[in-house]
C-alpha cells in the first residue's frame, strides 16, 4: 500500500510554493486589512511559519508514516478511523473549493462566454492524469513549472514600478491594529494551513533530514512573495480599488505598460491550481488508500474526481459568495484540521519518543 515514489527537497520546495501561491494570486484574502494589507500577509506568514514547523516536526518524530498511520497510532483504530475520514472529506472539499475559484476566474474574466463547468473540465483532466501517472510526476510539473510561475510574478511587479505610488500604503495603522490581526488570521489558514496536506507528502521526501529546512524556506518564500504582490497591487491601484475588485491581480495586470499581460496572471493560476489541486487530491486519494488498505488509489482518481467536479458546481452561486466564504467561514471551518488536531499528535508524539526512549535508553 506504500506509494514507491520519492521526491527530492527541491521538488518538496516548489510543490509548497506552487501550493501556497495556487488560487491566493488572484483572490484578494488580505482585503479587510486596507492599506495594511502587506502587514497582514507579514504576520500570516510567520503564523503560517509555525503551524508549518509544527507539521514538520509531527512528520519526523514519526518517521515514513503517512497521515493516515499518525492518526491511528495518536488517536486508536477507531477514532483514528473517523478522523482519518474527517481529513478525507477535508481535503476533497478543499480540492473542490480550488477548482471553483480557478473556474470562477476564467468564466468572469478570461472566457467570459464559455461555459464554466467546459472550462474547469478541462484543466480538470490535466490534474487527474497527473494523479493518475503518479507523485513523482506531480513533483515534476512543479519542478519545471512553478519557477516560470515566480518568474511572471516578479516580471510583471518590475514593469508596474513605473507607475507605482508608495504613498497608497500611507498611513500605516489607519484603522488600528485589529483588522490586521483578523486578516493575519484568516491568512494564516489560507493558504498555510492547508499545507496540514503535506503530512501525506512528507514520508515520501528522499532524504527525510531537509523536511524542516526544506519546509522553513518555502515558508519565507511565499510569504515574501504574497507580500510582494500585496504592496504592488495597492500601490498601484490604491487602497479602494484593490478593496472593491474581486480579482485585484487581474486589474493591476492590465495595467502594464505597452503590452498585455493578462496571459501571464491566467499561466500563473494554472500553474498553482494544477499543482495545489493535485496535491490536495491526491491527499485524500491515499488516505482513502490507507484507511481501507487498498493496494492502489488509480482506480478512484475518476470517481473522486467526478465527485469534486460535481461539489465545485454546488459551493457558491457567484464569485462574491465564494470570497465571502474565504474569509469569514473558511478560517474558522479549518481550525480542527490544521490547528487543534494537529497539536494533539505533536503532544502525543513528543511523549511516545520520551517514553521509547526511557524503554531503550541505548538506542
Amino acid at each position: 500500500m506504500n506509494d514507491n515514489n520519492k521526491i527530492s527537497s527541491l521538488q518538496l520546495k516548489l510543490l509548497f510554493i506552487g501550493f501556497c501561491l495556487g488560487s491566493t494570486i488572484i483572490a484578494n484574502p488580505a482585503v479587510k486589512a486596507y492599506k495594511d494589507a502587506w502587514i497582514a500577509n507579514i504576520l500570516g506568514g510567520l503564523a503560517g511559519l509555525l503551524l508549518v514547523i509544527m507539521y514538520s516536526y509531527i512528520s519526523m518524530l514519526n518517521p515514513s508514516k503517512n497521515l493516515v498511520a499518525i492518526l491511528r497510532d495518536t488517536f486508536g483504530r477507531k477514532l483514528g478511523a473517523v478522523i482519518s475520514a474527517a481529513y478525507i472529506w477535508y481535503f476533497t472539499h478543499l480540492s473542490a473549493l480550488v477548482l471553483r475559484n480557478f473556474g470562477a476566474f476564467i468564466a468572469s474574466v478570461t472566457y467570459t462566454e464559455t461555459p464554466m463547468l467546459f472550462s474547469m473540465f478541462c484543466f480538470f483532466v490535466i490534474v487527474l492524469y497527473a494523479l493518475i501517472k503518479g507523485i513523482e510526476n506531480l513533483s515534476r510539473i512543479a519542478e519545471f513549472f512553478v519557477p516560470i510561475q515566480i518568474a511572471t510574478i516578479i516580471i510583471v511587479t518590475i514593469a508596474l514600478i513605473s507607475i507605482s505610488n508608495i504613498r497608497n500604503l500611507l498611513p500605516v495603522f489607519e484603522r488600528g491594529f485589529r483588522p490586521v490581526i483578523t486578516t493575519a488570521f484568516s491568512i494564516t489558514t489560507f493558504p498555510y494551513g492547508e499545507i496540514v496536506a503535506f503530512l501525506v507528502l512528507y514520508p515520501m521526501l528522499n532524504d527525510q533530514k531537509m523536511i524542516l529546512k526544506s519546509s522553513i524556506t518555502s515558508v519565507i518564500f511565499v510569504c515574501f512573495i504574497l507580500t510582494f504582490i500585496a504592496i504592488r497591487n495597492i500601490s498601484v491601484l490604491g487602497v479602494e480599488m484593490t478593496i472593491r475588485t474581486v480579482f485585484p491581480s487581474h486589474v493591476a495586470y492590465r495595467l502594464v505598460p505597452k503590452i498585455d499581460a493578462d496571459p501571464l496572471l491566467d499561466l500563473s493560476l494554472q500553474i498553482g491550481g494544477v499543482v495545489k489541486l493535485g496535491v490536495c487530491m491526491y491527499s485524500a486519494l491515499y488516505c482513502i488508500m490507507e484507511l481501507f488498505r487498498l493496494e492502489t488509489y488509480k482506480f478512484l482518481v475518476l470517481p473522486l474526481g467526478g465527485c469534486i467536479l460535481s461539489l465545485s458546481m454546488l459551493l457558491y452561486e457567484n464569485a462574491l459568495e465564494m470570497l465571502a466564504w474565504a474569509s469569514d467561514i473558511w478560517p474558522y471551518y479549518s481550525i480542527p484540521f490544521q490547528i487543534v488536531i494537529p497539536i494533539v499528535i505533536l503532544i502525543r508524539s513528543i511523549i511516545l519518543n520520551k517514553s521509547n526512549k526511557n524503554v531503550h535508553p541505548d538506542s
